[in-house]
């Protein structure tokens, strides 16, 4: 069985599966943006 496709450990009643994809969303929301912001000024010099 795959590491990600159980049931438990739930986060507010959401089961793994769901919010262990949705998490990875987010994290990689917030690095693509931070390297954004980090290499704006290089990128418009």
């Amino acid at each position: 069985m795959p590491f990600y496709a159980r049931l438990e450990p739930a986060l507010f009643g959401i089961p793994f599966f769901y919010w262990y994809q949705i998490m990875w969303i987010v994290l990689g929301s917030l690095i693509i943006g931070a390297v954004l912001l980090l290499t704006r000024d290089r990128r418009d010099g």
